[in-house]
C-alpha cells in the first residue's frame, strides 16, 4: 500500500489539483467559517475533482447549490469521530442526495462520495479509477460496508501511509484508501492506452 499511496502523493506539488482536498477538509474543520464560505470551497473543491465537466447539472450552478448540503455537514465536520461506522456514513450519504435532490440536482453516489470525502473524510470517492483499483485487488463492486472492512482489516498499513505523508495535516484513514485504490484504477486506465508509434 505504501507504494501506491506515494506514487499518488508523488504528483501533489504545490497548486496541484489534488490538494484542492485538503483545502475543503481543512475549511469543513474550522467552526469560524462561515456556510457560504464553506459552500464557495466545496464547490472548488468538486470542480476540481471534474464534478463540474461535460453535461453535469453542476456546471449550470453557482457555488451557493451546495449550501443545503453545507447546512446539514457542517456540524458533523465539527465532529467527524462521528462518522465512523458504515451504517452512519450511509445515513449522511443518504441525506446528501436527499438535500440535492431537493434542489433538483441529481447526486450520483460518485458526488455523494466525493461529497463526504472533502467535508468528512469518511468514505472514498467512488469515481472511475477508484472502481476500477477496488475491482482489480477486491474482486466485488466497492460498498461502503466492504471499504469499512477493508480498513478495519488494514489499520497498520494505513498508518504506515498516514505517517509517511510530510503535510500540515494527518490525512484521515479513508483518504488513504481513496488514494490507494484510485492510483492502482489509475495505474491500469494508462496500462490500457495504446502506445504512440514511433
Amino acid at each position: 500500500m505504501k507504494n501506491i499511496v506515494k506514487e499518488y502523493i508523488a504528483k501533489c506539488n504545490k497548486n496541484h489539483r489534488y490538494l484542492s482536498w485538503e483545502h475543503c477538509y481543512e475549511a469543513f474543520g474550522n467552526p469560524n467559517n462561515s456556510i457560504d464560505y464553506l459552500a464557495l470551497h466545496l464547490a472548488f473543491y468538486l470542480a476540481s475533482w471534474g464534478m463540474y465537466r461535460g453535461s453535469t447539472e453542476l456546471l449550470q450552478k453557482d457555488y451557493k447549490i451546495h449550501i443545503p448540503v453545507v447546512e446539514y455537514i457542517k456540524p458533523l465536520a465539527l465532529r467527524r469521530d462521528c462518522v465512523i461506522e458504515a451504517d452512519k456514513a450511509q445515513e449522511v450519504m443518504n441525506e446528501v442526495k436527499n438535500r440535492y435532490e431537493n434542489i433538483a440536482i441529481k447526486a450520483s453516489r460518485t458526488l455523494q462520495t466525493k461529497v463526504l470525502l472533502g467535508t468528512l473524510g469518511c468514505i472514498p470517492a467512488f469515481d472511475r479509477f477508484f472502481v476500477d483499483g477496488w475491482k482489480l485487488k477486491e474482486e466485488s463492486i466497492p460498498t461502503i460496508s466492504s471499504v469499512y472492512e477493508f480498513a478495519k482489516n488494514h489499520v497498520r498499513d494505513i498508518e504506515e501511509c498516514q505517517l509517511m505523508i510530510d503535510r500540515n495535516m494527518q490525512y484521515p484513514p479513508m483518504k488513504i484508501v481513496d488514494m490507494y485504490f484510485w492510483q492502482l484504477g489509475y495505474d491500469k486506465s494508462q496500462k490500457r492506452k495504446p502506445k504512440a508509434r514511433s
